[in-house]
């Protein structure tokens, strides 16, 4: 179960969980002037409650919607870019793509997947992506992960 946080009005609210994060102290490190911003965006993400497009519009008044779910957030001045795909309904922000304005204008956002150094969806990616982390963002019966095995 995610952590919860109560509001002030005593109810309790699920923080949303940041997945796919292993590359971005590597990107911290090739681009330090990223890194204040980044953390920045991580700790308010990690502590945010959304469960609308419109409650991250509230806080992040810049950020830019593409695609299915797909957010675009301008970090470090907007010398920087984030975009990360949040399933509202179960809490979880999963981090595509990080990197500098100009490497966001090559890239096509709806579509971009966390990269390995050399350009190319990482392995593990690949290798979650056939085993069925499909079901957690919106298949019903992905037929090839352990959970739906034999069904």
């Amino acid at each position: 179960m995610p952590p919860l946080r109560e509001s002030q009005n005593g109810t309790t609210h699920a923080l949303m969980r940041i997945v796919a994060k292993k590359n971005l102290p590597a990107f911290c490190a090739k681009h330090p002037g990223a890194k204040p911003s980044r953390l920045a965006w991580h700790a308010e993400a990690a502590q945010a409650t959304w469960k609308t497009p419109q409650d991250i519009k509230a806080h992040y008044a810049s950020a830019s919607f593409v695609g299915r779910n797909r957010v675009v957030f301008n970090i470090g001045g907007n010398n920087y870019r984030l975009i990360a795909a949040i399933a509202f309904q179960i809490g979880v922000v999963h981090v595509k793509f990080v990197g500098t304005h100009a490497e966001h204008g090559r890239i096509d956002a709806a579509t971009v997947e966390l990269e390995s150094g050399n350009g190319h969806p990482t392995a593990a990616y690949r290798k979650r992506l056939q085993r069925g982390a499909r079901h957690r963002f919106g298949a019903r019966r992905c037929g090839s992960c352990a959970r739906h095995a034999g069904r």
